[in-house]
């Protein structure tokens, strides 16, 4: 009788392989938690720098974004945005993105409106 020998396998990569192949609940709160680590990876420095990730659902993912400005100007990056977070995935992970200021400094509102009270 042959006996077969048996690879073990750590916990690490049974949890990362349920995680990736996205059949588990929780593999798009793993995919999220890996780009925002590495969110200037995905999407490039100037990016990643005036927004960062702040949730993802159902294919929508949400950017918190430094300044009213740049909300604008990521409008017309959209569409390169998404392809570089796709492409870091590795497949057609997000469908929409929704900018927002979370929290605009006092520096963003209008200079007539700094000095008042609030």
């Amino acid at each position: 009788m042959e006996k077969k020998k048996k690879r073990l396998t750590s916990a690490i990569d049974v949890l990362q392989s349920l995680f990736e192949n996205g059949k588990s609940p929780l593999s798009s709160q793993y995919v999220f938690w890996r780009l925002k680590d590495d969110w200037e990876g995905a999407v490039g420095p100037t990016v990643a720098h005036n927004c960062t990730p702040s949730r993802f659902f159902r294919g929508t993912l949400y950017l918190s974004v430094k300044h009213p400005v740049w909300i604008q100007q990521l409008r017309f990056m959209t569409g390169e945005i998404k392809l570089g977070v796709n492409k870091y995935v590795g497949h057609e992970w997000v469908h929409e993105i929704k900018y927002f200021v979370e929290h605009p400094d006092e520096d963003s509102r209008p200079f007539y409106l700094r000095n008042k009270k609030k």
